[in-house]
């Protein structure tokens, strides 16, 4: 039961360097695939890490406005990184077997086997990103896949994976050879990753001195944290302005368009039950606009979240104008 329950979950899986076919963590790969790895220097890593770490703190802190600004200085220090190290040529040591998609061209991916997604790990919440390196052989096989960025929960998954993957026959100059490469795996539960995630896994980058990578990671973060600044904003606005327009007395919302969550298979086979708790802001016109989960159920927060995207509300008027409204909606799922 149990092999077949964790088998309903698999994580999003990216391939560094490698060029994907399709779905949005390929998207995310083609991503980094045209971020060529480069070496900093010594005297660049332990700054761009703290300064790493400066913004995982302010973020965890929930300081996001902070976050943001520190972020944006991040990204130069790596830009200008780039730029010192760009002009020299990366060097491999002697009987180091080529990097694919630095060296050489990446090998097409030919067999892609998912992780399976540790049930309690998924139930806990435990998301991130395992790095492995490893061979791809002249034949295409991948052989001794070695955790270099572990996560424990999903370090086995991963190699397991890994391992039942085939590729293309590398080649160097024309002739099938081994190559080595890194593979990128993501276990992730909502739709996108946790800017801690990013945060955690561009410090990896930084210490192996592949500022690309690094670049690649934190504008995902950056993407993410936008868009949580955008929608706290408009959240507090619309509270705001609900509290000066209390005075003239106005209807509250009043649901007209509910749509059911769609019940995730591990969670309903795991019989994880609860009640998700969203704030949104609801707009002139009834729709949500943007919802932040305030009370989560690792494994059902990102149905609540679409379900509660396709609701819809009568507008709120004010003095006969529609206005923006702060609303707190509840999820909830339950076993029949």
């Amino acid at each position: 039961m149990v092999r077949r329950v964790a088998g309903l979950l698999r994580s999003v899986v990216s391939i560094a360097l490698l060029v994907g076919a399709g779905s949005p963590a390929d998207a995310r790969a083609q991503g980094e695939a045209s971020q060529a790895p480069q070496a900093a220097s010594g005297q660049d890593i332990p700054v761009l890490v703290a300064r790493i770490a400066a913004v995982r703190q302010h973020y965890t802190s929930g300081r996001l406005n902070a976050a943001r600004d520190e972020l944006s200085g991040t990204f130069d220090l790596v830009r200008a990184a780039r730029e010192t190290e760009g002009a020299k040529a990366a060097t491999r040591p002697a009987g180091q077997l080529p990097r694919a998609g630095r060296d050489v061209p990446m090998p097409g991916l030919l067999k892609r086997v998912e992780p399976v997604y540790p049930i309690e790990a998924a139930k806990r919440g435990v998301t991130g990103y395992v790095v492995l390196d490893a061979v791809i052989d002249k034949s295409g096989k991948v052989r001794d896949p070695r955790v270099a960025r572990s996560i424990p929960e999903f370090d086995q998954a991963a190699l397991n994976a890994a391992r039942a993957w085939r590729f293309a026959a590398p080649r160097v100059n024309g002739t099938p050879a081994a190559v080595s490469t890194m593979l990128v795996f993501a276990f992730i539960i909502r739709r996108e990753a946790s800017p801690i995630d990013e945060f955690d896994l561009a410090r990896f980058y930084a210490e192996r001195g592949e500022l690309g990578l690094v670049e690649v990671a934190l504008g995902r973060a950056l993407e993410t944290i936008v868009r949580e600044t955008d929608c706290g904003t408009a959240i507090f606005n619309a509270a705001a302005a609900q509290r000066r327009a209390a005075s003239a007395g106005f209807e509250p919302p009043q649901r007209i368009k509910h749509v059911k969550p769609v019940y995730p298979p591990l969670a309903q086979s795991a019989r994880v039950t609860g009640v998700v708790i969203i704030e949104g802001m609801i707009g002139a016109d009834g729709r949500v606009q943007c919802a932040r989960v305030v009370k989560s159920v690792p494994l059902l927060d990102q149905a609540a979240l679409d379900a509660v995207g396709q609701w819809e509300f009568t507008p709120v008027y004010v003095n006969g104008t529609p206005m923006p409204t702060r609303l707190t909606m509840s999820v909830n799922f339950t076993l029949q």
